[in-house]
């Protein structure tokens, strides 16, 4: 979706049952202060099913980044770099791998995640 009055490129976040419950905005500005604005209060991840494998999550740190990853397996967006534990038991309970792909910058805490999830299902 588009907010015009903040020329943002909105993604939907939608719950289990397919219910919009929140949506996240990026801004299209360069000098923009607010690259990410949350439209609303709730804790939960941004995810785009898989054209291919619906088995795999990859789990990224962005909107964009989950929507480029769909066309092979489900894109989970963590919007940020903390694996919570609402969005754990959506992992655990959703899917049975999931590759971690975060931001170079992020590896010490992509590491720890990693064994944080290979506890429920395997994860590269």
């Amino acid at each position: 979706m588009y907010d015009v009055k903040q020329n943002r490129v909105v993604f939907l976040i939608k719950d289990s049952s397919e219910k919009i419950i929140d949506a996240i905005g990026r801004s299209l500005d360069k000098d923009s202060k607010v690259k990410w604005f949350r439209y609303g209060k709730s804790k939960a991840p941004f995810i785009v099913d898989g054209e291919v494998d619906k088995n795999v999550v990859v789990i990224v740190e962005d909107c964009a980044s989950a929507c480029a990853v769909s066309c092979g397996f489900s894109g989970l967006a963590l919007l940020g770099t903390s694996l919570t534990n609402s969005t754990l038991s959506i992992i655990k309970d959703r899917w049975s791998r999931a590759i971690i792909c975060l931001d170079k910058d992020a590896t010490d805490k992509a590491l720890k995640m990693s064994d944080r999830l290979n506890f429920y299902l395997q994860t590269d």
